[in-house]
């Protein structure tokens, strides 16, 4: 379905600002395969999703969709392969459109348009059923402009109104990263529910090592513009934070040090709860940021939002923080 064969790209090539953004990049999907791409700052996993969309040439090497050679394609030719859902919520739709608009534009892309009234009465019982699903109640406000809508209400309708075609290639770009802990558990869930049932292929780039390990059928690690690591079928079931931190120190030969990544493997679901292994953390944190922080530390226990726990800093240079713990009203205990 998906063919990277050995693309290249760098930025700003013959400057002192030179960045070597993809590296022999080599990538193949299946039909119905769900890919979690997972890697630091500056890993080339955005840069990858872009150039299989498009959004910029890459400088050698080939791209293959359903068969076809998209490499030397536009964007705007390139669209009718695939679907999009972008980290800003605010991408994707047209604020000033009421929600039915939206999906009616996003049905006819990539089609001719004639003189006919813009929805047919058809049309709008099928988004009723498509939005009701959702269980956001976006059903009885199809009427309601898009801008007006909550960052998850709208992420949502992105995510319709790119799968709402069918497309060969989904791309999630980080697509959750701007929402809360509970509606972006939402929008997993329903981009789990709409690729399995259309059988779509998809990519789906996140910082999130727990999110990259639990959805999809394969995982990616890149690093440098490379591809260091490649997981599916019974090894990713098995797999575990630890064991994806472990494997990426050594096919990469160095620890990871990126923020983002980092407090994500310290996070663990236990049913609707999140609980943070502290050692972890503070172990694997840089040894700079350590001596930088002078405040207390608040990290989220549930994911409701409404139970902290607190590390406390003393001060600059102290390599263990002390730890403070909360005990939850459900009795758990974070030690």
């Amino acid at each position: 379905m998906l063919d990277i064969i050995n693309i290249h790209k760098t930025f700003n090539k013959g400057t002192i600002n030179e960045k070597v953004a993809l590296d022999g990049v080599t990538l193949h999907l299946n039909e119905g395969d769900f890919c979690t791409i997972i890697g630091g700052n500056g890993a080339g996993k955005s840069t990858t999703l872009n150039a299989v969309a498009g959004v910029w040439p890459v400088d050698s090497g080939q791209i293959l969709i359903d068969g076809v050679d998209v490499t030397g394609l536009p964007e705007h030719k390139r669209a009718k392969y695939l679907g999009r859902v972008f980290q800003d919520p605010m991408t994707g739709t047209v604020a000033d459109m009421e929600i039915l608009e939206n999906l009616a534009l996003a049905a006819r892309r990539g089609k001719k348009r004639g003189l006919s009234w813009g929805v047919k009465k058809s049309e709008k019982e099928e988004y009723r059923t498509l939005l009701k699903q959702f269980e956001l109640g976006l059903e009885d406000r199809m009427t309601s402009k898009v801008g007006l809508l909550s960052g998850g209400q709208r992420q949502a309708i992105t995510l319709l109104m790119a799968t709402i075609n069918k497309p060969k290639l989904l791309l999630l770009d980080e697509h959750t990263a701007a929402l809360d802990p509970k509606t972006a558990a939402k929008v997993l869930e329903l981009s789990d529910k709409i690729i399995a049932e259309n059988n779509l292929t998809a990519l789906m780039v996140t910082h999130n090592m727990h999110d990259a390990i639990v959805h999809g059928n394969r995982l990616i690690m890149m690093g440098n513009g490379k591809v260091i690591l490649d997981i599916s079928g019974e090894e990713k079931k098995k797999l575990t934070v630890d064991d994806l931190l472990q494997k990426f120190e050594k096919a990469s030969g160095s620890k990871l040090e990126n923020d983002r990544m980092l407090l994500s493997t310290g996070m663990m679901s236990i049913g609707n709860t999140l609980s943070y292994s502290l050692d972890m953390i503070i172990a694997r944190l840089p040894p700079l940021i350590r001596a930088s922080i002078t405040y207390s530390l608040f990290l989220p226990i549930n994911q409701a939002g409404n139970e902290w726990l607190t590390l406390n800093f003393p001060k600059p240079g102290v390599a263990q923080p002390k730890k403070s713990c909360v005990s939850s009203p459900s009795g758990i205990t974070v030690i």
